[in-house]
């Protein structure tokens, strides 16, 4: 297969791809609204919001690594709601989120499909 055709997209996948950006994205550009954000006693924000900006620069090349620690990062954020409830929207948006990356479409985008699936004709020697 030639580059540029195993590197294409169907557009419901690149719908997805898109989506989980722009949700990811949706708490950064929120937080950096703020004038809190950007003074030195959070300095510290500023730095996790570069590194979120990478990791998601990560899963959107396609790196599965980027995207393990994307899926493990939404589940602990989901299941923090049921310690300190704070408000309906953000957890909305955490569960499309999560309900993104747990998509067959990304799931396939990154290469995460092929991972548990047993070759046909396979025999367990056990």
């Amino acid at each position: 297969m030639v580059e540029t055709e195993k590197r294409r997209v169907k557009p419901a996948t690149r719908a997805v791809v898109l989506s989980t950006a722009l949700l990811w994205l949706c708490p950064l550009i929120v937080a950096a609204s703020h004038g809190w954000f950007w003074e030195r006693s959070h300095a510290t924000a500023l730095v996790a919001a570069a590194l979120a900006l990478l990791l998601m620069i990560a899963v959107l090349r396609r790196h599965l690594w980027a995207w393990v620690l994307l899926l493990i990062f939404e589940v602990a954020v989901v299941a923090s709601y049921v310690f300190a409830f704070t408000r309906v929207t953000w957890f909305l948006v955490n569960l499309a989120m999560l309900a993104l990356l747990l998509s067959p479409q990304m799931r396939h985008y990154v290469g995460a499909a092929r991972l548990g699936r047993r070759k046909r004709g396979f025999v367990d020697p056990a």
